[in-house]
């Protein structure tokens, strides 16, 4: 397989204000007690990209830990220094604020701080790294420079295969449930519903606790396989602090939850289609 080159881009995004007590935004409170605020759909421009990136990593013609192959995560720590996971190597790679390669760790293997389908997850409890290895169903911890600190395994059986995307702060993992159908079990032509199930998951002890839940795409199932149906899209997540921003479905409706609850939910006030 040819390693294809990829590059990593940091542009200026510059954002227009959004006022909240302006007539294009409505916010109310259900009976629940869930806040939603929705806004108006305007024309105009909302957010601009700098043509010119302010840093450039790779490119075609670039060799050695500069050429990436299937980025797996990206994080930028306390020190402006840039951990790029490379899903092809299977390697952490870290670069300084200016682009110069500071030092490549882990590497194809099953050994510790080695992996096999690296996912890095971010920071957690000051500058320590977090990467999830789907294929080992093993968390790994790096210290700031890049040292292995330590390694929690799944212990097989015991958890199905969750595929971690994301840390909270207090070192617990985002992560979603697959669902998995017996390819028996299904007729040729039949439409199945898909959805997301996340998890707040603790390695340490593999306690699982759900999440948040959402609706995914429609497959079709033409006998050998599964196909997706057009206008039909994944759902989209991530965190920020505790809270889990989830938006699915054909609404552009994004819910919060927090401790597992949906406590707001935000988005554009247009009909769905």
């Amino acid at each position: 397989m040819s390693r294809v080159p990829l590059f990593i881009s940091f542009l200026c995004l510059s954002l227009a204000g959004c006022d909240s007590g302006s007539g294009g935004t409505v916010t109310v409170t259900d009976s629940a007690g869930i806040q939603i605020t929705l806004s108006d759909l305007q024309p105009g421009i909302h957010a601009e990209v700098d043509a010119d990136p302010v840093l450039s990593i790779g490119g075609p013609n670039a060799e050695g830990p500069t050429q990436f192959f299937q980025i797996q995560g990206l994080q930028v720590d306390s020190r402006g220094r840039f951990w790029v996971a490379d899903g092809h190597s299977a390697e952490l790679r870290i670069f300084f604020p200016d682009g110069t390669h500071f030092r490549t760790v882990g590497g194809r293997g099953e050994g510790p701080g080695e992996f096999q389908r690296i996912r890095l997850l971010g920071l957690f409890r000051g500058d320590s790294v977090a990467v999830w290895d789907l294929g080992l169903a093993r968390l790994t911890v790096l210290d700031e420079e890049g040292n292995l600190a330590r390694t929690e395994r799944v212990v097989p059986g015991e958890t199905p295969s969750i595929r971690c995307s994301s840390v909270f702060e207090d070192g617990s993992l985002l992560g979603q449930v697959p669902t998995v159908l017996a390819a028996e079990s299904l007729e040729p032509g039949q439409i199945l519903g898909d959805s997301v199930h996340l998890v707040r998951f603790t390695p340490r002890d593999s306690a699982v606790r759900s999440w948040a839940s959402g609706l995914g795409p429609l497959w079709l199932w033409t006998g050998r396989n599964q196909v997706p149906l057009p206008f039909t899209t994944n759902a989209g997540f991530g965190l920020l602090g505790e809270e889990l921003h989830l938006v699915s479905g054909t609404g552009f409706r994004i819910r919060v939850f927090e401790a597992g609850e949906v406590t707001r939910i935000y988005g554009i006030g247009q009909d769905r289609r």
